[in-house]
């Protein structure tokens, strides 16, 4: 897949100011398949990053943010019925990715992950009226890290993703993997036009590590462990 460039690229010469960014999110114009080959026909008018930066490590150090030289590319797309993300990143030679057992930390492998932060109007669950979502996968097709922390004080939940597509493949140099994430894991009767939170990251862990984000981290407000103010970066779903 070659992901075209997205102004997105300009952000990461900015400062560690981290205003306030608004991405516009196009609704799916084809059906997708989630077979983990990411095809280019399958995003058409997608939402496009390439290039993802290690924000975090920049906001503690006060430097501006680089984007990391490794081959990584994001494109998010949606329906009625879920959220559709794909990316195509750079492994090490030979399709080297570092994974890890059931005992050990996530943090250690190379992985994808996201967090989101639905709008309000949508949430008709109980279980999903606050609070933000996380997951983190790896390119075995295992989940880490799954978690909607509600607020007001209260400890994470474990969040229930079963119903999500989630498909990999590493061809060569090159680890693929879709993911599609419906609406009733967020609490919502459909997904709808609107205002989303979002942070979606490569985290790479074979040859220099990197927490990489298309993104400036502060995209949920700090839920991410650091905190850098309350102007989240804007995922506005449009039809």
């Amino acid at each position: 897949m070659k992901i075209k460039n997205l102004t997105v690229l300009a952000f990461f010469a900015v400062s560690t100011s981290f205003a306030t960014d608004i991405y516009n999110v196009p609704k799916a114009i084809v059906k997708s398949c989630a077979d983990g080959v990411v095809n280019t026909s399958e995003y058409q008018g997608a939402m496009t990053f390439t290039g993802a930066a290690d924000w975090r490590g920049a906001y503690i150090a006060n430097k501006e943010a680089v984007i990391d030289p490794r081959q990584s590319e994001c494109a998010v797309t949606w329906d009625e019925k879920a959220i559709r993300i794909a990316v195509r990143s750079q492994t090490a030679a030979g399709g080297k990715l570092k994974t890890v057992g059931p005992n050990d930390s996530i943090l250690e492998a190379d992985s994808l992950e996201f967090w989101f932060n639905p709008p309000q109007s949508a949430r008709v669950a109980e279980f999903a009226r606050f609070g933000q979502f996380q997951l983190m996968v790896d390119s075995t097709g295992r989940y880490f890290a799954r978690q909607h922390n509600p607020g007001y004080g209260l400890p994470a939940r474990k969040w229930k993703v079963e119903g999500i597509k989630l498909a990999n493949s590493v061809r060569g140099d090159i680890w693929d993997c879709e993911i599609e994430i419906p609406a009733e894991v967020f609490g919502a009767e459909s997904i709808e036009e609107g205002d989303w939170g979002a942070v979606l990251g490569r985290n790479f862990r074979t040859g220099k590590s990197s927490q990489a984000t298309y993104t400036p981290f502060q995209a949920l407000g700090g839920c991410v462990g650091v905190s850098v103010g309350a102007n989240p970066c804007v995922f506005n779903l449009q039809s």
